[in-house]
């Protein structure tokens, strides 16, 4: 269509044989606003949060990333993160007969995602041990925001501390992962708990009767200390969140000969759990999968206990269905006037969603190939004669951006909106297949390892088309 477009304006000639201006223009170029605020909000409840890879083409891709914490949130509720991790000796090489134990501590590496406090504050949370079920991934069991928390014992075993900035967490964030700097939680957990992991290691225990006794470590926010933060606990490179077991061992005379440490890493089933208290606010009684307009006519979107935008796209379809012979030239979507409070940073990327036209589920996949690449946002069949594309010109997907210092989410959509209007009404009627809805969804930072959000006004959204439009010309 593009191609087309650019045809017409270089075959167009304002100029008649005479000389004078061809007074019968033949194209109109203009833009229009189009608001989309028919729009609602839902709650999804299908958010995995364990760490299991994802494999594509026989590459690993690691999903990282866990959250602990918990902050009160005035439109959205009470937040909270619990992560729960299964630990595992990385070494199975055993101990020497003469080893003796000393100490056990832990340390959990900063991806510097941080939500709810701002300024410079020391941050801690507790450990205990893990006292219920096992975690564990097999025959295809997976952990969700949503999952029940599992036991653990009440007495804490340990805790952890980092003192943090949260300006400088968020300039780190934006880095690529080998130019950040370092940043850990470290605390030491009770010797009788060492005592019982260092004497399951000296004894060869294998991994799955070392599992059944030593369950792992539960990672609970402290009630006073307000803030989330995100640590990376599994890379390409290996552990980067460990606990480390101390010992010595000694020479024949009973002397200290080496003083050394066993690290024991995080299994993949480990998961967090992400809950959302929202009595008193607008958002108070939501069920998943049913969407409600709120009263204040304010939208929201959060990540990890997701909260998504419900757009309806009728407002563009009564703009297509009531012009003819107009080219889309481009297509801007636009959000204005985004708030963003201290210490509640707006995610920095949203993406398109498809929705089902007869629910408040997302439209699901129909072709393998989509599901292998994981492209669930990209690429849905609504017919057997529509496939639809919410990409932007240039990129796999259509990403919309945030700008800080204009308060505002934009990004181009031109492909997309075109094959929008394809499906316009025609002389055969509306077409009842057309796609209807679109979910906002923020994929920046990752959904499943932040509780980002945003909120803004319904009447603040609205896509943006410039176009081109063949005028009838006068003999």
């Amino acid at each position: 269509v593009l191609a087309v477009a650019l045809f017409f304006f270089s075959c167009e000639d304002e100029t008649s044989i005479l000389g004078f201006k061809n007074p019968n223009k033949r194209f109109q170029v203009g833009f229009v606003d189009i608001p989309l605020n028919t729009s609602s909000i839902l709650v999804i409840d299908s958010l995995i949060t364990d760490l299991r890879p994802i494999v594509i083409n026989g590459q690993i891709n690691y999903v990282d990333g866990i959250l602990v914490g918990q902050y009160q949130d005035n439109q959205f509720g009470k937040i909270e993160a619990k992560s729960f991790l299964t630990i595992v000796p990385i070494s199975t090489t055993a101990f020497d007969a003469n080893a003796v134990y000393d100490s056990i501590t832990v340390q959990f590496r900063m991806n510097f995602h941080a939500y709810g406090f701002s300024g410079v504050e020391e941050k801690r949370f507790s450990i205990h041990e893990i006292t219920g079920d096992t975690l564990t991934l097999y025959d295809n069991n997976r952990y969700y925001a949503t999952s029940p928390a599992l036991q653990y014992s009440t007495e804490a075993i340990g805790e952890a501390r980092v003192t943090v900035d949260y300006d400088s967490l968020q300039k780190q964030a934006t880095l690529i992962s080998n130019q950040q700097d370092t940043l850990l939680a470290a605390g030491r957990l009770n010797d009788a708990f060492g005592m019982r992991v260092f004497d399951a290691i000296k004894a060869g225990l294998p991994a799955a009767i070392f599992k059944a006794q030593i369950r792992g470590l539960a990672l609970i926010p402290a009630a006073d200390n307000p803030g989330i933060l995100g640590m990376n606990v599994v890379s390409p490179s290996g552990q980067v969140s460990r606990v480390f077991l101390h010992y010595h061992t000694l020479d024949d005379g009973g002397a200290v000969k080496d003083t050394l440490a066993r690290a024991l890493g995080v299994d993949y089933a480990s998961f967090t759990k992400i809950e959302a208290e929202r009595t008193g606010t607008e958002l108070d009684a939501m069920q998943p999968y049913e969407n409600i307009e709120p009263l204040s006519g304010l939208r929201y979107l959060q990540s990890g206990a997701p909260v998504i935008t419900k757009l309806d796209l009728a407002p563009f379809y009564s703009f297509a269905d009531t012009v003819d012979n107009i080219l889309i030239n481009s297509a801007e979507f636009v959000i204005e006037n985004v708030e963003a409070p201290a210490g509640l940073k707006p995610p920095s990327t949203l993406i398109f969603r498809l929705m089902n036209n007869n629910s408040d589920q997302f439209l699901n996949t129909r072709v393998a190939a989509d599901v292998n690449l994981l492209t669930q946002w990209r690429y849905f069949i609504v017919s057997s004669d529509n496939y639809y594309s919410p990409s932007s010109d240039g990129s796999a997907i259509a990403p919309i951006g945030y700008n800080e210092d204009e308060s505002r989410y934009s990004g181009f959509i031109t492909l997309f909106a075109q094959r929008l209007f394809l499906n316009k009404d025609d002389e055969d009627g509306i077409n009842d297949n057309r796609l209807k809805y679109l979910a906002l969804f923020p994929v920046n930072p990752q959904a499943a390892r932040s509780v980002s959000r945003t909120v803004f006004s319904k009447d603040d959204v609205k896509l943006r088309i410039f176009y081109t439009r063949a005028n009838p010309v006068t003999p």
